[in-house]
C-alpha cells in the first residue's frame, strides 16, 4: 500500500515511523485549543478576574479569525496561506507564555492556561505536515 492508503504511517518493526500531522488534525487541534482558552476562565474559576477573562476571549476571537482566513480545511475566506499561519503559531509564544506570568500571576489558573495552549500552538505547528510550495 501507498502512503496515501496507510495515512501516512509507514511501518518499520512494530513501531510506525515517524510522520507530522495532516492540515486537518492541525486544524482539529487549533480549533479545540481555541475552544479549551475561551471556556478557561469559567472552567478553572478566574473569571473573577477581567483582565484575564479579557485576555482569553480576545486570543479566542484573534485565533478563530486566523482560522477563518487560512487556507487550509477549518479555513472558510481562504485568504492566509498557510505558511502565514505557522509563522503566526510560532510567534505567539511571547503572548501566551510570557504576558499571563508577568501581568496575571494573581490570576489562578490563567497563567497555566495559557502556558499550556502555547505549547500546544508551538507542538501543533511543529508537527503539522509542510505545506508543498507552488
Amino acid at each position: 500500500m501507498g502512503d496515501r492508503e496507510t495515512g501516512g504511517t509507514a511501518r518499520t518493526g512494530t513501531w510506525p515511523a515517524f510522520t507530522p500531522i495532516p492540515l486537518r488534525t492541525h486544524a482539529a487541534i487549533d480549533v479545540a485549543v481555541l475552544a479549551f482558552v475561551l471556556v478557561s476562565p469559567w472552567l478553572h474559576g478566574y473569571s473573577q478576574h477581567r483582565g484575564a477573562t479579557i485576555m482569553a476571549v480576545l486570543c479566542f476571537v484573534f485565533g478563530m479569525g486566523l482560522n477563518v482566513a487560512t487556507d487550509y480545511p477549518a479555513g472558510l475566506v481562504r485568504m492566509l496561506p498557510m505558511k502565514f499561519h505557522r509563522f503566526m503559531e510560532f510567534d505567539s509564544p511571547p503572548i501566551t507564555l510570557v504576558v499571563p506570568w508577568m501581568s496575571f500571576a494573581d490570576a489562578g489558573a490563567f497563567p497555566w492556561v495559557m502556558t499550556l495552549a502555547g505549547l500546544a500552538m508551538v507542538a501543533d505547528a511543529s508537527l503539522t505536515r509542510p505545506v508543498a510550495s507552488a
